[in-house]
Parts: C-alpha cells; structure tokens; sequence
C-alpha cells in the first residue's frame, strides 16, 4: 500500500499547479487578508468617533423648566453627541433631514420627551430612539437643577450645575445588546454553513479525482501486472489515501494562511490605529457572549479540524466504493452521478434546514449521527459549541466507526470487482449486487 501510496501521491504533487495552490495561494491568501485589516484600520482612523446622524434638535419646551442649558448634552452622553445643535422651536423647518423635534411635557409633575423626524429624514428609528432616551435622561438632570436654582434664587454658581450633571450613569440604552444578541444568532445560523459549503466544495473536486484514478488501472489493461505485485485492498487504499492527504495539506496551508493574515493584520492595525476592532475577534467574542463558552477554544478547534478531515475521507472513501464498481470510463460517468447524488442530498439537508430555523433536537441528533449528513454538521457545530464537548466527541467517535466501517467494505467490494466480476445489467444493479 505504501508503494500505491508514494506513487499516487508524487503523480498529483508534481508540476507548477500544485505548487501555485498548495504553497502560493496560501500567501496571496494572507496578504489579502493583511490589506483588508489595514484598510479598516484605515477607515476607522479617518472616522475615529463615529458621530450621530441628529445634527440638530429643536426643543418645544411645554413644561415650567426654566433652566434649559442644553450646552452640557454632550458632555453627559458621549461624544457621539458632540455635533449636536440645539435649538427653540415649535416645529421642525423644511427639508431637515437630520433634525429632531424634541416636545418637553409636563403631567402632575411627571416629565417626558416625545421626539420627531420629518417624513423624509436620514434618522432611522433606532437612532431616534436613542436619542429620545438620552434626551430624557437629559431632562431628568435638568429638572433637578432648576429645583435647585429656584430655591437658591438663582445662587448656583456653573460648577454646581456641571458637578450635577457629572454623575449621570447612562444604562437605559438596550439597542446595543439587542444589536449584540441579533450579531450573535447571525453567526450561530451562517458560521456552520460556510463550513458545510466548503466541505461541499472539496468533496466535489476531490471525489471525481478519486473515481479517475480508481478505475484507472482497469481502463489501461494494467490491472493484470498490477495484481502481481500488490493486493486490490492495498491499490485502492493507497490512492484514496494519498488523494486525502493532498487534500488535507491543500487546505491546512489554506486555513494557515488565513489565520496567519488575521492575526498579522490585527497587530499592522492596532500599531496604525490604537482603537482598530477586529471583526473576526468581535464575533467571536458575541458567540462566547452569547453563552457558548466552548465555542472557538483550543480543544474544540482541534476536534472541529479532526472532524472536517475524517467527514472528508469519509466522502472520498465513498466516492472510491462507488467507482470501485465501474468497470469502463462509460460507467465512470453514472458511478459520478450516484456519488454526486449522494453528496448533493446531504449536502441541501444540512444546508437547508438549519437555514430555515428547524430547531427539532431530533432532526439534530439524525443530522449529526447519520455520516453523510454528519460530516458536513460535526465541525461546525463542535466549532460554535452548538453541541456540549462530550456530544461532540460522541458523534466524532460514530463518524469514525462509519468511515473505518465503509473503507472496509470499499476494499472488498473493489477486490470482488476484480476477481468475480459477473454481474450484468445496469451500474446501480452491479452496486447492489
């Protein structure tokens, strides 16, 4: 096996292709990679507080506060506030898009702030809702200090006013957490597909490689001097096994040059701007927020990436069983189809139904226990820490036992194919048969 192995393996690697996929591509991956954090970097640092898009407020004040100093606003919300403008007015002028009516009310001693925008305003509700929150607190501290002014006759001197304004501690606001929940679920529903695609991609590319050089040694006549040297069992192993680990090193320096032009680019960002985030690193940080704790730690990236490799060989193992059956290029052709059937079914189940919300635990344990859906759901389940550490390890070990289970079978079926090779009739027959 190791001959078939070593052979196959030096006829795929050879040549300038190779080359450019399995070691260039992987640093023109990271200096992507690197330029898109720079050019975030950049952007925030142009931009290095966002601003509101409320540049004006009109405050129609229908209240018996006297003391309306709006000149503190800003100091007590945030620079985020900072452009602000406040003005008297009724009524919001024409074509204001940016501009807030705020009306000041007052019902048995109780205040509150209803705000406006024109019908054809830049402010979206959020933005105006957070506004109107802040304004009340606003309000709140002014109420305050016209009691104390009025009482005093107008004694306070201007740093009693700021010192009343100071200790304002802003916790109303709940649209960034719902933001953060809504990032979080996000990743939940799409981070395990972008997986499941990929997979998707490699078994389709590597699965038709496999049923060429399977059938290879029967359609060259070779088959006859080949059997005097190796086993059947041993020829099919080799070449599945060195097809999974081209495969499996083509996309380790992939995911390497990834991480690598991630974590790179984080450090060139922060050294060019202090206040860079990384969006990567942020959503990650929602998952675990979001009480997965597992999610994205060390453990479980090593049993997601251990997945992802036996739910491929597992694929590629099949796609060799099924084109072990072939005896001729014509029958290649529908030993293809039978496999791509199989990987498109699997692969619309586990795409499709989690897309569509289903949160069945049934459908889930079936999703994860049966292997042709469960290589595409394992890894990035176990990765998100949708799955507990030791459910994860339990559908890892099944995976495995199928995979072991169906190469076993492939290496009888191809050596039956060899020596009793008598069944007639159509390809699905003789795989039946």
């Amino acid at each position: 096996m190791l001959t078939v192995f070593n052979f196959t393996f030096k006829q795929h690697t050879k040549g300038k292709g190779f080359a450019f996929v399995t070691f260039i591509l992987p640093v023109i991956i990271c200096g992507l990679c690197i330029f898109a954090s720079i050019m975030m970097a950049s952007e925030d640092d142009d931009s290095s507080v966002d601003k509101s898009v409320v540049k004006t407020v009109y405050v129609d004040n229908q209240t018996e506060l006297t003391y309306l100093d709006f000149t503190g606003f800003a100091q007590m919300a945030g620079e985020y506030y900072s452009d602000v403008e406040f003005k008297v007015g009724t009524e919001l002028p024409k074509k204001s898009p940016k501009a807030v009516l705020a009306v000041l009310k007052e019902n048995d001693e109780e205040y509150s702030v209803n705000v406006s925008v024109a019908k054809k305003s830049k402010i979206d509700t959020d933005e105006l809702s957070a506004m109107g929150d802040m304004l009340a607190v606003y309000v709140e501290q002014l109420r305050t200090i016209d009691a104390v002014m009025k009482s005093n006759e107008g004694e306070a001197t201007e740093e009693q006013v700021m010192t009343a304004l100071m200790p304002v501690e802003v916790s109303h606001i709940t649209e960034g957490d719902k933001d953060a929940g809504l990032g979080a679920e996000l990743i939940q529903m799409f981070g395990p597909l972008i997986i499941v695609f990929v997979l998707y991609i490699m078994i389709i590319l590597y699965g038709q490689t496999i049923g060429n050089i399977v059938i290879s040694e029967k359609v060259s006549k070779l088959m006859e001097t080949l059997l005097v040297t190796v086993k059947p069992v041993e020829l099919i192993a080799g070449k599945i096994i060195a097809i999974v680990s081209i495969a499996v090193l083509q996309i380790s320096m992939w995911v390497i040059g990834i991480v690598s032009g991630i974590f790179i680019g984080d450090v060139v960002a922060r050294n060019m701007n202090p206040g860079y985030s990384n969006v990567v690193f942020n959503a990650v940080d929602l998952i675990r927020e979001a009480g997965k704790d597992l999610a994205f730690s060390a453990p479980v990236i090593i049993l997601s990436v251990l997945a992802l490799i036996v739910g491929f060989a597992f694929y590629c193992i099949v796609a060799g069983m099924i084109s072990s059956v072939a005896s001729k290029a014509e029958e290649l052709a529908s030993a293809n189809a039978v496999f791509q059937m199989f990987v498109i079914v699997s692969f619309l189940l586990s795409y499709m139904l989690p897309l569509q919300g289903i949160d069945s635990e049934v459908i889930s344990i079936i999703l994860h226990a049966v292997p042709f859906t469960g290589a595409f759901m394992i890894p990035g389940s176990m990765l998100l820490g949708n799955v507990s550490l030791l459910v994860g390890i339990g559908y890892l070990a099944l995976l495995i036992v199928f995979t072991v289970a169906v190469a076993l079978y492939s290496g009888k079926l191809y050596k039956n194919q060899l020596f009793y090779n008598n069944v007639k009739g159509s390809f699905l027959k003789k795989l039946l048969k």
